[in-house]
């Protein structure tokens, strides 16, 4: 009889590639610098010290994985496809797995979907200012990555967010799944703002010197006490930073 908790675990877990030290994912590119210098700089380590225990990221995996077998066998639609683009900046690779790939060969036209199990205030925030989320940033990159290889060169995107909301109210007849279609970005634009990442991530790896501690913690009250949901759940690297190791925020998290 297998071990249900583990067989998921195992299934679902996040691999970093690690044929090469510099390799940038397209999720990355939302992140804080602290958690991409920490995820370059540790994870061999990372992949050696997942969590025992379902979490957050286990739920989104599991949704992920549900979303594969509904579209699996569609023609011309692709989940989770790998792509990869060699030294696209000082030895930098770029990467993405895109959860949606669709293609339209007559009218040369990519569609590209992101999926996002989350609360509906993820949603009210990407809509008020999209071009400051990471998810819009997520798609842009996959769009650069397959404009640049040859076998889809002169293709058009149609890109969009696809919301699942955990927090939906049936009873005020809330959606459960909204689309937010995105605007698509020149590729020079995305390449300056890549570049700018990369440059900066390369300066703190070459001084070996962590960036500053992340501006946003989402911080919540419970039980009187301000709980950091960004670094407690949602962070694969909490563990190695040192911001999150203060004593008073781990005092915070035990009573949590």
């Amino acid at each position: 009889m297998i071990n249900i908790e583990e067989h998921i675990l195992d299934s679902s877990l996040y691999k970093y590639d690690l044929t090469k030290d510099k390799i940038f994912t397209a999720s990355m590119f939302g992140n804080d610098d602290i958690q991409n210098f920490l995820i370059i700089k540790h994870k061999k380590d990372i992949v050696s010290n997942r969590s025992s225990k379902t979490d957050q990221s286990t739920l989104g995996s599991v949704f992920h994985r549900g979303l594969e077998v509904i579209f699996s066998g569609i023609e011309n639609v692709e989940v989770e496809k790998k792509v990869r683009l060699i030294n696209v900046y000082n030895d930098w690779d770029v990467t993405a797995t895109i959860d949606y790939f669709g293609i339209d060969n007559d009218k040369k036209i990519i569609y590209l979907s992101d999926h996002k199990l989350t609360k509906k205030f993820s949603g009210i925030m990407v809509k008020k200012d999209y071009e400051a989320s990471g998810y819009f940033w997520q798609l842009q990159v996959q769009k650069f990555i397959l404009s640049n290889i040859e076998e889809y060169k002169g293709y058009s995107f149609d890109l969009a967010l696809n919301m699942f909301y955990k927090d939906a109210n049936s009873a005020l007849d809330e959606p459960v799944q909204e689309r937010i279609a995105l605007d698509v970005l020149d590729n020079e634009f995305i390449y300056d703002k890549l570049v700018d990442k990369l440059s900066l991530l390369d300066l703190y790896l070459e001084q070996d010197k962590e960036p500053p501690e992340c501006e946003q913690k989402w911080f919540r009250k419970i039980n009187r006490t301000s709980v950091p949901t960004k670094c407690e759940t949602y962070c694969s690297v909490n563990y190695l930073c040192r911001y999150y190791n203060k004593k008073s925020m781990v005092q915070s998290i035990k009573d949590f």
